[in-house]
């Protein structure tokens, strides 16, 4: 059976209708590749014998993201275009070039949010194997022996490709504690923003995410610093957004394990990005936007709120797990149903650990009972006027950092 075309699976009006999609919903987001250059190609893929001025295994590869995207087409159509770009990659194996970078960048995005862990981890590899090979990322004028990039790519586009692969690449090497790809000569130019696009508010955070790699040694004073610069960032669309939360609960989790205590103001800082990441996965599940750190931030919030243990911490609570009830409820694979019962779970722990704490405090005041000098409360309570007579002696109030324990004794809990 002789390979089929794009041309075999959706019509040329079908197929700008998904490059729409894709330049509306995902390249502000991974902005690495010239519009202009993928509508000249959808337009020379329907006139027989015309030469592509882009790769049609990149074509494919922004359709599929279309259909994931967008309700324009069903899965089958999808599963038919993200297979056909692979072919016609295996076809263009030794064909080092820009596009065919470009190409497996695009497959590591759709199996990002879809595929198996290692088959995007891989997938990830060799898009930076392909640039490294095609010699895109080093500057213009540097030592690139390889340097064979097809058509001409600007100094520009190679640092966004660049970029965006590194920051697959990374994220998806620590989840799995698999090795990362390190370049050498790579360039260290970041890439300049552009209208309309958010690139360089993700690629922004490359060298805090870079800095968790879990062989490198890190100090308490150094995560604090961290955490605050991230915190500090201006972030401005949903994915960008999940992005910063998703990297400042790393930073969080990793000084958690030591031990180290971490300013209110951080903390609040902290559950306030938590409260705009909820509301930035809303938008999305609005938009039909399924970003892969849809239930994974939401999931890691629930496990930071537990930990940061506050009233104002705790009233996040409702919001996230109903946040990601609904990320479970309407992609219902077993990733997101995984995360919501973990999180179930992990609240019940919670609550059970709590339970036995209070117990042992009642026995503990069975045992030694406070007298109520009011007369009106029985032997064993504790009565709100002797927590306010404690609250007006300094040494009480600073043994308390607990929100509910102060909001008593001040008189409004």
């Amino acid at each position: 059976m002789p390979l089929r075309s794009v041309t075999d699976i959706v019509t040329q009006s079908d197929m700008q209708e998904l490059v729409a999609v894709y330049f509306d919903k995902i390249d502000p987001c991974y902005g690495f590749i010239d519009r202009k250059l993928v509508d000249q190609a959808v337009q020379q893929l329907w006139v027989p014998g015309s030469n592509l001025s882009t790769p049609e295994a990149v074509v494919c590869g922004i359709a599929a993201l279309g259909c994931a995207f967008s309700n324009l087409q069903d899965l089958q159509t999808e599963t038919s275009l993200f297979i056909l770009a692979k072919l016609l990659l295996d076809l263009s194996a030794e064909d080092i070039t820009y596009d065919t970078a470009t190409a497996w960048v695009l497959r590591t995005v759709y199996l990002r949010l879809t595929g198996r862990p290692e088959e995007t981890w891989m997938a990830s590899c060799i898009a930076l194997h392909f640039i490294d090979a095609a010699g895109l990322h080093c500057e213009t004028g540097t030592d690139a022996t390889f340097r064979r990039a097809g058509r001409p790519s600007t100094p520009e586009m190679n640092r966004r490709i660049l970029g965006v692969a590194r920051h697959l690449n990374v994220w998806l090497s620590f989840d799995l504690g698999r090795t990362r790809v390190t370049l050498q000569n790579m360039s260290t130019i970041p890439a300049s923003p552009r209208p309309n696009d958010y690139t360089t508010e993700l690629l922004g955070l490359l060298f805090y995410t870079e800095n968790l790699d879990p062989t490198k040694s890190i100090s308490g004073p150094e995560l604090i610093k961290a955490i605050s610069e991230v915190l500090d960032r201006m972030h401005t669309k949903p994915p960008s957004i999940l992005a910063q939360c998703n990297l400042t609960l790393c930073l969080f989790r990793r000084l958690y394990t030591l031990r180290w205590l971490v300013q209110d103001e951080i903390l609040d800082k902290i559950v306030q990005l938590v409260e705009k990441a909820i509301q930035a996965v809303h938008t999305l599940l609005e938009a039909g936007s399924p970003w892969h750190h849809m239930a994974n931030v939401p999931f890691q919030s629930v496990c930071t709120l537990l930990a940061i243990d506050t009233t104002k911490s705790f009233s996040l609570l409702g919001p996230t797990m109903s946040c990601l009830s609904t990320v479970s409820d309407t992609y219902q694979t077993k990733a997101t149903q995984d995360a919501y019962t973990a999180a179930r779970a992990l609240i019940s722990m919670h609550q059970k650990r709590r339970e036995a704490n209070v117990v042992r405090q009642s026995e503990m005041l069975k045992l030694y009972p406070i007298g109520a000098p009011t007369g009106t409360e029985t032997p064993g309570q504790f009565s709100f006027d002797q927590a306010q007579n404690f609250a007006e002696v300094p040494w009480f109030n600073e043994f308390f950092t607990d929100m509910e324990i102060a909001n008593f004794v001040n008189g409004t809990g």
